[in-house]
């Protein structure tokens, strides 16, 4: 437990850098839980249009209630309001490629996968 803080930064770095199974793995490694991990595991498949394989326990708005709808604009919005301020960076960046994807007609994994310029 004395190691949990730096773990915990490790862990939240690896997600910002779009190294989400390291993250998964270091957390693994020390038998930890973040729930940072879950709440990005569930933005990338919302912005992915696999909104269904979310948990729903995680689909809550801020004042504890279900979405009343299912877009990815609503999703990610009761997602985003439960990451941690560690990996705001990951969010933001979900949530803007989630954005060029509908905007683009691009699977949400190829705009994020672009080069920005091809954009």
């Amino acid at each position: 437990e004395g190691l949990r803080p730096y773990v915990e930064t490790a862990v939240s770095a690896l997600i910002n850098c779009d190294q989400l199974s390291w993250a998964k793995r270091l957390a693994a490694g020390f038998h930890l839980v973040f729930p940072d991990i879950r709440i990005a595991e569930a933005l990338e498949l919302v912005a992915a249009g696999h909104w269904f394989e979310v948990e729903r326990s995680l689909l809550i708005d801020e004042n504890g209630d279900p979405p009343t709808t299912y877009n990815v604009t609503d999703l990610l919005a009761c997602l985003r309001h439960q990451c941690s301020e560690r990996i705001q960076p990951f969010c933001n960046r979900i949530e803007v490629f989630a954005r060029v994807s509908q905007a683009t007609g691009k699977q949400f994994t190829r705009a994020l996968a672009a080069d920005v310029h091809e954009l």
